[in-house]
């Protein structure tokens, strides 16, 4: 009892009521977190506060993807065909790349970028160079952007949600956004200078000076 009533006192409560704001019920988290259900309500109960990235830490693996935007969390529903091959479609020939040209490493879906004190986000594909890759510990956040992150559109990952992330993106470190849209089988390049460009169709999606190198014809992402 005593063990139950100590993990209690550290899970924070901003955080149940985060996961409470996204679905998740008193009865879940109780169940989910090992925690009594009238601790539970209590918490839920108590005035809301933004999350912090640390937050982050006690979250127990379930169904779904999160990323922290503003102190909000922004859970992402399980993937379905269209955005899982979107994403395969470009890991393959990243990897490809990079099995040649070992230069940096590629990341997946579920690591975690700090874009803000109160931003994490988790990119469907992400490419660190080894410069900036060494000195992060293995259990810890990136402490910035990926050189490259790509976001596949979803349901979730809106057109409108994409253009806020690249922005966030650019000004933490990343040099280089790929959002690939699915449906209309284009990809918008976003980077640190000038307007987002919009290719599709034969035109090469090029790694420029994050992977040079590196070029891939649009119409082959599907």
């Amino acid at each position: 009892m005593a063990l139950v009533l100590e993990r209690a006192a550290l899970v924070p409560a901003r955080l149940l009521i985060a996961l409470h704001r996204t679905g998740m019920t008193a009865d879940e988290m109780a169940e989910q977190y090992e925690l009594p259900l009238e601790e539970v309500a209590a918490a839920l109960a108590s005035a809301p506060e933004p999350l912090q990235v640390e937050d982050l830490d006690w979250l127990e693996d379930d169904a779904h993807r999160y990323e922290l935007w503003d102190g909000e969390l922004w859970r992402m529903s399980p993937t379905k065909k269209r955005h899982g091959l979107g994403t395969t479609r470009i890991v393959a020939p990243l990897l490809r790349f990079l099995e040649a040209h070992p230069i940096g490493t590629p990341y997946f879906a579920e690591v975690g970028f700090r874009v803000g004190p109160r931003r994490l986000l988790c990119p469907d594909v992400a490419y660190v160079s080894n410069e900036r890759d060494a000195p992060v510990e293995d259990d810890e956040f990136f402490p910035y952007a990926p050189d490259l992150a790509v976001e596949v559109l979803s349901p979730d990952n809106t057109r409108p949600r994409v253009r806020r992330k690249a922005r966030a993106y650019l000004a933490n470190g990343a040099r280089l956004v790929w959002a690939i849209d699915t449906r209309r089988k284009n990809v918008t390049v976003f980077r640190s200078l000038g307007e987002p460009e919009i290719l599709a169709g034969d035109v090469e999606l090029s790694g420029e000076d994050v992977l040079p190198g590196f070029a891939l014809r649009v119409a082959d992402l599907f």
